[in-house]
């Protein structure tokens, strides 16, 4: 009985060890999205990562975005520490859509991406309202 009982400690101790060396499981959601079409840039917040997606010790994000059908030297990456809610992106050229993705990474690695669509018509239906 007693043996039993320590081959069920292993085996949670040997889980939570797994789980802490992976990546995250899933990407941040963004909201309170604002636009300013004159210094033509956009801001988000970021909806802090659930901690049962973590995968182990969240050390940030990493947000990538760029045009839409562009050349690949135009993507722009983003490393922003865990504990940043709002982001700002700047310098963003009037008209094509972007395509922006946002995941979670740990000293393993990046987890899953979530991907938005920024396009010329939202940000001015944004500032119209």
């Amino acid at each position: 009985m007693r043996y039993r009982l320590h081959l069920i400690l292993f085996v949670l101790i040997y889980n939570d060890n797994i789980c802490l060396s992976l990546v995250p499981t899933e990407g941040p959601h963004l909201h309170e999205w604002s636009t300013n079409t004159a210094e033509r840039s956009a801001s988000f917040q970021i909806s802090p990562l659930e901690e049962r997606h973590h995968g182990g010790k969240l050390l940030g994000y990493i947000i990538r975005y760029a045009p839409l059908g562009g050349p690949n030297n135009t993507e722009m990456l983003l490393d922003v520490d865990e504990d940043t809610r709002r982001v700002n992106l700047v310098n963003l050229t009037e008209g094509p859509t972007y395509v922006l993705a946002i995941a979670g990474y740990t000293s393993k690695g990046e987890g899953k991406q979530r991907i938005y669509a920024i396009t010329c018509k939202l940000l001015l239906l944004q500032t119209w309202t």
